[in-house]
């Protein structure tokens, strides 16, 4: 909840920062993805997506997105919190395609996403 806070100051105060919807043909919200520059290199990214859609991609697509967006304002990282019961979330990270480096400091770890970088298979943002 802190992360939205400081988007919607951002939004303000012209700070660095993007967001994308997926909506279904009804306008229903299907899943999102933000983020916000934490300074000219760095940001954070918050994401999430209805369960009814999990599974199908959508979180990855939403981040791959982003995260190009992202990286065309200028950073170079996006740092990501996770709380426990994150678990699909973590699994979303580990296969984006993205260079990922873990924090895993109890309870809470955070990852922080590497833009711009490559792995074998994959071109990323």
């Amino acid at each position: 909840t802190t992360f939205f806070a400081r988007a919607a100051a951002a939004e303000s105060s012209g700070v660095a920062h993007g967001a994308l919807v997926a909506r279904t043909p009804t306008g229903d919200c299907a899943g999102f993805a933000a983020w916000i520059a934490r300074d000219e290199h760095h940001g954070e990214f918050a994401g999430g997506v209805d369960p009814s859609f999990a599974e199908l991609g959508l979180g990855t697509l939403l981040l791959r997105r982003i995260a190009r967006d992202a990286h065309s304002a200028g950073l170079q990282t996006l740092r990501v919190e996770l709380h426990p019961g994150s678990q699909a979330i973590a699994a979303m990270l580990r296969d984006s395609g993205l260079h990922t480096h873990w924090d895993l400091d109890h309870p809470v770890a955070s990852v922080d996403l590497i833009l711009g970088s490559q792995r074998p298979g994959w071109v990323t943002p």
